[in-house]
């Protein structure tokens, strides 16, 4: 082991036993909020033998005076005993927090170790953002198929009455006693099966749909679709499919977008990715084949038909654009780690200052959209 791997080896088994600590110290914050309450408690006695010390008054009663001030001044001296003893086990937990912060500061300021860090965060962004961009892809496939052929939407409410009514009877099923509604539950089964012919029937349908128009449809991102959320019209109660459809491709986007600044903002390099529309698709393809073609005096009338099918399968099949591998951004980062610190993920510390380091960075892209509206109410 080198002495880079040495030294943080060290960091974090000093970090483990501060964790072990504030595992122990569970108990102490359980005590916190019980005494929060018993003081609680004891400024509620005060304010009550105040009012019967005020009555005793009021009644010139000098004993029931006398005995609601020995209640008062003992609910005080109680109070005083407990705050003591609060501060003294918040000064603990605080002291245990404040070593494990300081811990994870070592490491944060290790240059080396937050680009090992920063290049395993945006593997993983990368990877969210190629998961979204594939669904996206899906979802057009089954916007197109609603817009070509007007039967889909009906297909598609089917599946979804279906998906509702088999989690409902599901549902129903789990409230019951298997030893005395025995009966009733085998209904159930029937009625579960029955609704998922239904279902599988609607989902046959629109994939030979999507098979005959030579859509490459895989069936699980329909089936997350239907087991997603719909909006409904207000006014007739019915799904509004295409409305669900955008919602979903927007929240994608939305997501894809922020992941990109995330990527932007630790690499310092702008990245944008989107699917390209059909005509940019075929015009990229087509510049970058120009480009590695030698030049020839004229196409054959079977390379005009090849290119025009090739065309006509990019506009039925969304391409989703490897921008990180094409402009070199996964060997880029993976690049800047030094070997010693490649492996410094297996270290507790590091993976917690991993979830650190993504959640700052995810709450910062936030920052600046806020500090602007704020700007615009001054």
């Amino acid at each position: 082991m080198n002495k880079n791997m040495e030294e943080l080896e060290a960091i974090d088994k000093e970090y483990k036993t501060y964790l072990l600590e504030k595992q122990k110290l569970e108990k102490c914050r359980k005590a916190v909020t019980q005494y929060d309450r018993k003081i609680q408690i004891a400024n509620n006695n005060i304010t009550i033998y105040q009012m019967e010390k005020n009555n005793a008054i009021l009644k010139g009663d000098k004993a029931a005076e006398k005995a609601a001030q020995n209640k008062i001044d003992g609910e005080k001296k109680n109070i005083e005993i407990l705050k003591n003893s609060l501060l003294k086990i918040q000064s603990i937990i605080v002291n245990n927090q404040n070593k494990i912060d300081s811990q994870i500061q070592k490491v944060s300021n290790n240059p080396e170790v937050k680009k090992a860090v920063d290049a395993a965060i945006s593997k993983k962004v990368v990877r969210k953002n190629q998961r979204l961009l594939q669904e996206n892809a899906q979802l057009n496939m089954i916007k197109k198929l609603i817009e070509t052929h007007s039967g889909v939407k009906k297909q598609i409410v089917g599946m979804k009455n279906a998906e509702v009514n088999i989690k409902k009877l599901n549902d129903d099923k789990s409230k019951l006693d298997p030893a005395k509604d025995a009966a009733q539950i085998a209904q159930i089964d029937k009625d579960i099966k029955d609704a998922q012919i239904k279902y599988d029937k609607n989902k046959k349908i629109i994939m030979d749909i999507a098979n005959k128009d030579n859509l490459q449809l895989e069936e699980k991102y329909l089936d997350e679709f239907i087991e997603g959320n719909f909006k409904i019209n207000k006014g007739t109660g019915e799904y509004n499919i295409e409305a669900s459809l955008n919602n979903k491709i927007k929240g994608n986007q939305k997501s894809i977008d922020n992941n990109d600044k995330i990527l932007s903002n630790i690499n310092g390099r702008d990245i944008k990715t989107k699917l390209q529309d059909d005509n940019q698709t075929m015009e990229v393809e087509v510049n970058e084949r120009s480009q590695n073609l030698p030049a020839v005096a004229k196409p054959k009338w079977w390379q005009f038909a090849k290119r025009f099918k090739n065309w006509r399968e990019n506009r039925k099949n969304p391409k989703i654009p490897d921008v990180y591998n094409k402009t070199g951004y996964e060997k880029d980062i993976t690049a800047n780690v030094n070997n010693d610190f490649k492996n410094s993920l297996k270290y507790d510390i590091v993976k917690d200052y991993t979830k650190q380091r993504e959640e700052e960075l995810y709450k910062n892209i936030k920052k600046p959209a806020k500090e602007q509206d704020d700007g615009e109410r001054k």
